[in-house]
């Protein structure tokens, strides 16, 4: 199939937005991480029981897991070559993640 200079230049953008959005939740998934770490480095004193840091950080680590699933299989759909679907993908995960509180 014979692609057009327009359609050439169309699926290039959508390839580096699919790459962009993939990066997105890259970030998001390192930021999860990071307030783990910083949770945990933050409430260190005998005060504060270990169950109850871990507690707090029970949410960072389910979105963090839930986060990593869905970027492998978007990264999976991507080399597919279905540029759309990753995307769809990754709004889906940022915004499930945004909005629902688990």
């Amino acid at each position: 199939m014979i692609q057009t200079p327009a359609q050439r230049t169309a699926s290039r953008r959508l390839k580096a937005s699919a790459i962009v959005c993939l990066s997105l939740l890259l970030l998001f998934i390192i930021s999860q991480l990071l307030s783990i770490y910083q949770t945990r480095r933050e409430l260190v004193s005998p005060l504060i029981p270990r169950l109850v840091i871990d507690k707090l950080n029970q949410q960072y680590l389910f979105h963090a897991v839930v986060s990593s699933v869905m970027l492998l299989i978007a990264v999976g759909v991507y080399l597919l070559r279905r540029y759309w679907w990753a995307i769809l993908l990754v709004a889906i995960t940022l915004v499930g993640n945004r909005y629902l509180f688990w």
